[in-house]
């Protein structure tokens, strides 16, 4: 009789394959020589027992199904989280470091109405943007960068290569470099007085979202507007990436791209942050 009421007990759990492989098996050769049980574990089928089984079984299932649930956003959170360090790790090694013209350039020739210039192993990048003018001759002129990354100094077999400029509307072509600008074609290879300033809108968005951080995050910890504290996520997740993508400068020669890196992989993080916090207040 003790065994029947232990085995019965363990029917319903066993019916709904949550119970364990030994409770299992404990059930089912018990019921081959227990003819009682055997009606029971049979009735199981029957509506009426059925439907009080599973009014028992809720709390179960619903604590089970808490844990799938909780186990899926952990799932979730771990991988953005390792996406986004994965990307501030490529994003660290593939970084444009701008290069002199003396170790970017080493020779350039005039090929009919093209320009070939011949680029070092260290140059692991090249962009020729449009036609400005030069205040100082009155003459136009395009602009030039190339620039070496971490990565690019581990790559084997690096070789020098050939940039080809097709039917430029002007040969007077200006390098820049940090703070200079240097003729690399045009009247007698001479240097420019021009200087190239970079941009430091990034200082700007980086107040910006300091300030944003401060109002949300103090609305949200003194009221319950508790929606503030996404914007101020968000804007927390905005200062962490910057420091991690560009490091202290805020001043950029790629102004759109540096900030719209900074901006996916802010979100990234910011979702990874709001799902960790959700899961942590419903534990």
């Amino acid at each position: 009789m003790k065994n029947c009421n232990i085995v019965k007990d363990l029917m319903p759990l066993v019916a709904e394959n949550i119970a364990s492989e030994e409770s299992s098996n404990l059930v089912k050769k018990h019921i081959e020589t227990c003819s009682e049980c055997k009606i029971v574990w049979d009735s199981i089928n029957d509506n009426e027992y059925t439907d009080a089984f599973e009014s028992e079984a809720i709390p179960i299932k619903n604590a089970r199904d808490k844990i799938n649930t909780y186990r899926k956003k952990s799932n979730i959170v771990i991988g953005l989280l390792i996406t986004y360090i994965l990307l501030i790790i490529f994003q660290f090694l593939t970084r444009p470091v701008l290069l002199p013209a003396d170790k970017a350039i080493l020779d350039f020739e005039i090929k009919g109405e093209d320009i070939v210039l011949t680029l070092s192993s260290e140059v692991a990048g090249i962009s020729l943007s449009g036609m400005e003018s030069d205040p100082d001759n009155k003459k136009e002129g395009y602009s030039l960068m190339a620039w070496t990354n971490r990565i690019n100094k581990y790559m084997p077999n690096r070789s020098e290569a050939k940039y080809l400029i097709e039917n430029p509307k002007s040969k007077l072509i200006y390098y820049i470099s940090d703070n200079d600008v240097d003729i690399i074609l045009g009247e007698h290879n001479k240097s420019s007085n021009r200087a190239t300033l970079p941009r430091l809108a990034l200082s700007y968005y980086l107040k910006l979202a300091g300030f944003v951080f401060l109002i949300t995050a103090l609305i949200a910890a003194f009221t319950k507007i508790k929606w503030f504290k996404y914007p101020a996520t968000f804007s927390f997740s905005y200062i962490i990436t910057h420091f991690l993508v560009v490091g202290t400068k805020t001043a950029t020669y790629q102004m759109t791209k540096d900030f719209l890196i900074i901006l996916v992989l802010s979100l990234i993080l910011s979702m990874a942050l709001v799902m960790f916090y959700k899961q942590r207040s419903t534990i």
